[in-house]
C-alpha cells in the first residue's frame, strides 16, 4: 500500500511538472523577438554600412521566457548564452552572463520597431568608440 502512495505522488509530482509554464522575464519582454540587422554606424567616423554593405547576414532571437541570447551570422552561430537586462552607467543594458559581455541598447518604436545595440564589451570595461548595430524586429 505504501508503494502506491508513493508511486501516486511521485505520478501527481511529475504531471504538476509537466503542467507548469516558464513565465517571461517581464524585463527582456520589450527586447524579446527576432531581430535581423539593418545598419551598422560605425564608432568616431560615424560612417555607415547597410543593405549589401553589411557583408552578412545578421540575426538575433532573444527569448524573454527562456532568458537566452542568440546570435547567428550567415545561418551559423555566433552567440549563445543567458541574457538579463540591467543598468550600466545609467544606461539599459543587455548582460551575456555565459559570455561574460554586455551590450547597451536603445529601443526606437515605430512600424518597425528598431533595437540599437552598442559595441559588446567584456563586462568591467568601458569601449570609447564601439560601434551602434541596429536591428529591426521581424
Amino acid at each position: 500500500m505504501k508503494a502506491v502512495g508513493w508511486v501516486g505522488t511521485w505520478l501527481l509530482g511529475v504531471a504538476l511538472l509537466g503542467c507548469a509554464k516558464e513565465s517571461a522575464d517581464p524585463a527582456l519582454q520589450e527586447v524579446s523577438g527576432n531581430w535581423r540587422l539593418v545598419k551598422i554606424v560605425n564608432g568616431f567616423s560615424q560612417t555607415t554600412q547597410e543593405g549589401a554593405q553589411l557583408g552578412r547576414e545578421e540575426k538575433l532571437v532573444i527569448n524573454a521566457t527562456t532568458r537566452n541570447f542568440l546570435k547567428t551570422t550567415n545561418g551559423t552561430v555566433s552567440a549563445n548564452s543567458e541574457v538579463v537586462i540591467s543598468s550600466r552607467n545609467g544606461r539599459p543594458t543587455l548582460l551575456l552572463l555565459d559570455r561574460n559581455t554586455y551590450h547597451y541598447y536603445a529601443i526606437i518604436p515605430g512600424a518597425k520597431k528598431t533595437m540599437i545595440l552598442y559595441e559588446e564589451a567584456p563586462i568591467g570595461a568601458e569601449l570609447m568608440d564601439g560601434s551602434n548595430y541596429y536591428f529591426e524586429q521581424e
